[in-house]
């Protein structure tokens, strides 16, 4: 089974890059394969939504797991894709945040 592992750093507040990402009605203009997006249905598993990318239609399942992070799966034809994003503060904040446990 062949994995890859993916990181991207966004310049956004934590809770607005969560936000946005959970928001797929943006999906079409933040991702330039994504024509659009219909929601299918959401429910105790995750929120379906049927997206229309270049390559033809594509099922998603969005599973939040916590405020920080959410699981996305994709069933494409070639293969399934399953991705988990975590939004966190900057490094600089969080040895802050760190610093100021330790001294407490």
């Amino acid at each position: 089974m062949i994995s890859v592992r993916e990181e991207t750093t966004i310049g956004a507040p934590p809770g607005l890059a969560m936000a946005t990402y959970l928001n797929f009605a943006l999906w079409p203009d933040i991702f330039p394969t994504i024509r659009a997006v219909s929601l299918l249905e959401r429910g105790d598993g995750g929120t379906r939504v049927l997206v229309q990318h270049v390559e033809g239609p594509v099922i998603n399942v969005l599973r939040p797991l916590s405020a920080t992070q959410v699981e996305l799966c994709e069933w494409k034809r070639r293969y399934f894709g399953s991705l988990s994003a975590a939004s966190t503060p900057p490094k600089a904040e969080r040895q802050d945040m760190a610093s100021r446990r330790a001294s407490n």
